[in-house]
């Protein structure tokens, strides 16, 4: 009996498992992104595996053992697919751990071949970071709407969200006081998105990722000494939107850097909905805007009469809460009129269309 190296095995397996990987996301970005350059990159590392392991898997092929193999089962490892960036991400990841594995592997033979997986991997690293900023659903922050539960109660959230999409908003946040149980954090985060009826309007969680990933929010946003953002994406993934509280330049840096989608940067001027946000002030925001590749949604104490500033400065969105709420008495019919006329006046001012009522 031909006496077979464990370690040809595991190069046979992984250079089927990433040339496999690779042919996934090469008809993807072909079909899908019609991306011509990436579409280059995924060939040339097609092409690099071929031409430094040609003779290696003519010599590993023999250590195959498919015949015997418990993963040629069509129910193994059956993990359903639900879309297409499902099956991409997927095959990135298939893609980069076997890089990985090759890699160790040749540590103990070759390192020049070692260092060829090495920059396959990292490789594989930035074109699927490049793909995802394609492929995640557009989001609006223009008219940024927080409902602060703290302030409006949620007897009428439904009729308080439709009001908001009619009087323009873009993004709804939702804000619970911290010692709320969860239970009742998510029927209320459940009772704003069927509201929702504009697909164009997304829905942000504020501090809870379990309870944006529960009620199928578009998002989270995350404050100072909320979970770490790469943990957050790990859980959430790439499509949902992820928001991080920043105060100065640096905060948005790293916001940048570890993949946030938008930082929310106050408190601008002084406000009754969150009386402990230190205030940032016009200045710190300008700095902010001019170093940030990202969007900046700027919070706090915004009024008609001073967001016109805050738009000059380059700021993607607004966002509000007390300007909207703070004369709406709920206990009385026609209450949800005000919050539209109230919000009527930002939209005019942020060039955001007013949607039609859903109601």
């Amino acid at each position: 009996m031909l006496y077979v190296k464990p370690e040809d095995r595991i190069i046979d397996v992984n250079l089927n498992r990433l040339t496999e990987g690779l042919r996934v996301i090469e008809d993807i970005v072909r079909f899908n992104f019609e991306d011509r350059e990436t579409l280059n990159t995924i060939r040339n590392l097609k092409q690099k595996i071929w031409q430094n392991m040609g003779e290696m898997r003519k010599k590993v092929i023999w250590s195959r053992k498919s015949e015997q193999d418990i993963g040629r089962s069509a129910k193994f490892d059956n993990i359903k697919r639900t879309n297409l960036v499902d099956v991409l991400t997927a095959n990135f990841k298939r893609s980069q751990e076997s890089a990985r594995v090759l890699e160790e592997v040749f540590k103990l033979k070759d390192d020049q071949i070692a260092g060829l997986f090495k920059n396959i991997r990292f490789t594989l690293y930035d074109v699927e970071k490049e793909l995802v900023k394609k492929i995640k659903p557009a989001f609006d922050l223009r008219l940024y709407v927080i409902i602060d539960i703290a302030s409006v109660g949620r007897k009428h959230l439904a009729e308080i969200t439709t009001a908001c999409i009619s009087g323009g908003a873009t993004t709804i946040q939702l804000r619970e006081p911290k010692h709320i149980l969860s239970r009742q954090w998510l029927l209320d985060a459940i009772k704003i998105k069927k509201a929702i009826s504009n697909q164009k309007v997304k829905l942000i969680i504020n501090d809870r990722i379990d309870i944006a990933q529960a009620a199928d929010a578009d998002g989270v946003h995350l404050g100072e000494y909320d979970m770490p953002l790469t943990y957050a994406r790990k859980i959430l993934g790439n499509e949902k939107i992820i928001g991080i509280t920043a105060q100065n330049s640096i905060q948005t840096k790293n916001a940048e850097n570890y993949g946030a989608d938008y930082v929310g940067v106050g408190a601008i001027f002084p406000t009754i909905t969150k009386l402990d946000a230190p205030l940032i002030g016009i200045t710190t925001l300008n700095t902010i805007v001019k170093g940030a590749k990202i969007p900046v949604v700027a919070i706090g104490g915004i009024t008609t009469q001073n967001v016109k500033q805050l738009l000059k400065l380059g700021v993607s969105g607004i966002a509000v809460a007390s300007s909207v709420f703070k004369d709406v008495d709920f206990k009385r019919r026609g209450f949800d009129k005000t919050i539209i006329e109230n919000l009527k006046k930002f939209s005019k001012i942020t060039n955001r269309p007013v949607y039609q009522k859903y109601y």
